[in-house]
């Protein structure tokens, strides 16, 4: 077992932070105990005086989540009522950064989801696609970097294409279409070649369209390989599905890029790797996407006046092959794995980085454990959040490492045992902490 100065090498402090948010049950509780009224707007002070009244209905929860080990770190959960305007959330943020350095670990990337206010506090700290990180708040010699989740960006690109149902891209015309053909052939015949495509794929109910898992199928390389192999058996209606075909194939080299969690699959700074490749050949295609929207755009507004327009304001939205989120999502995405893969092994003596540790997916499973622990209530109240979100810091603490000779009973004790000792040096006063 290491000692406690050895537990943690440099390299396995660096790590980023995970800010999102579950919905609650806008309720308030009057204790009677401390004559307190629970459940209003609490944003560690960072609230204004219109907001302290209202009721919470979003919990906006922190988490520290190293690049390397299989374990996170909640820093503290909030309750908002509606959205976190851009200031007040940059607030916030400086503060979990400053208190996480303070604790001996580096926080060199934010990631958020695509929410209006998250893209608000990416326009107040100066973040677009010319400029995907800022100056570190705590050491002014290292970076900032900021970053969508991946798997939402996936999952709204596949929203995209189901709403449009055709995409005019680099490759060529991209169509629904040539899904649902590759799925009404093998219903008539009876005969799965691609198990993952199913009709939840191309027509999900409003819930489906939540799930992330059906997204990354959707753009699987088995769907592109049956689509191929019935466009050589001559079927009518795929034999203009090559753009399509192109299409699935590159956007499934870049979720195996940047969702890798083995090390043969890690992202490599040597700019010869298969993946580091991959994501440059990505952001390439992307400037492409905007180049072409650029020429729509000054194709439909020739001999107008144009409006004023900022250098780093893509062209994406004046045209439909992508929302400017998603667009710009991605692109700041992937700059910043491909900066913050060289810094690690530069600063940090990293050799590679799972992709698999820089998105939000132990934070939705986080949520999913609160979910799954408030039985049938998808949206509990803010008292019973917090009991669980206490009781699972407290079962963190509580289980055994594996392989240990003690049970979790034990370490209870210990903890207690602790807690007296305390309590005594403390001459028998209990002081009051923040969770």
């Amino acid at each position: 077992m290491k000692a406690k100065s050895e537990k943690y090498q440099p390299g396995e402090r660096h790590g980023c932070l995970l800010i999102d948010e579950i919905a609650l049950e806008s309720r308030t509780f009057f204790d009677s105990n401390t004559c307190q009224v629970h459940g209003l707007v609490d944003l560690g002070g960072f609230e204004g005086e219109a907001d302290r009244d209202k009721r919470g209905d979003h919990a906006l929860v922190v988490v520290f989540q190293p690049f390397k080990g299989q374990w996170v770190q909640c820093l503290g959960a909030f309750l908002r009522c509606r959205a976190v305007k851009s200031d007040k959330l940059h607030k916030i943020i400086i503060e979990a950064i400053g208190l996480t350095e303070n604790s001996g670990f580096f926080v060199d990337c934010i990631f958020t989801d695509a929410a209006t206010w998250n893209r608000s506090m990416w326009d107040l700290l100066g973040i677009n696609q010319l400029s995907p990180s800022c100056e570190h708040p705590v050491d002014s010699s290292r970076e900032l970097r900021f970053a969508s989740d991946f798997p939402h960006l996936m999952k709204s690109l596949w929203t995209r294409m189901l709403d449009k149902k055709e995409l005019k891209l680099p490759e060529g015309i991209v169509t629904l279409s040539h899904w649902k053909a590759r799925l009404t052939l093998e219903e008539t015949k009876g005969i799965k070649g691609v198990f993952s495509l199913k009709r939840d794929h191309i027509e999900p109910t409003n819930y489906q369209k939540m799930k992330v898992r059906l997204a990354l199928q959707f753009f699987g390389g088995r769907v592109a390989d049956g689509m191929q192999h019935y466009m050589r058996l001559g079927v009518p209606d795929l034999q203009d599905a090559g753009p399509t075909i192109q299409f699935i194939r590159r956007i499934n080299d870049v979720v195996d890029a940047m969702n890798s969690q083995l090390p043969f699959q890690a992202l490599k700074p040597d700019p010869d790797s298969k993946y580091h490749k991959v994501l440059l050949q990505f952001l390439s295609y992307l400037e492409t996407i905007n180049q072409m929207a650029k020429e729509k755009y000054d194709s439909v507004h020739r001999g107008r006046k144009p409006k004023p327009r900022k250098p780093w304001q893509p062209f994406v939205k004046y045209d439909d092959k992508m929302t400017t989120k998603v667009w710009l999502g991605l692109v700041v995405t992937i700059k910043n794995a491909l900066s913050l893969v060289n810094y690690l092994a530069k600063d940090c003596h990293y050799l590679n980085l799972m992709t698999r540790r820089i998105n939000q997916d132990s934070l939705e499973h986080f949520f999913g454990h609160i979910r799954g622990a408030c039985g049938s209530n998808q949206h509990p109240d803010p008292r019973l959040f917090v009991n669980i979100y206490r009781l699972l810091m407290t079962y963190s603490r509580i289980k055994p490492p594996r392989g240990s000779n003690v049970t979790g009973g034990q370490v209870m004790d210990a903890l207690e045992l602790l807690r007296n000792e305390r309590f005594k040096r403390r001459g028998g006063q209990e002081t009051e902490t923040r969770g």
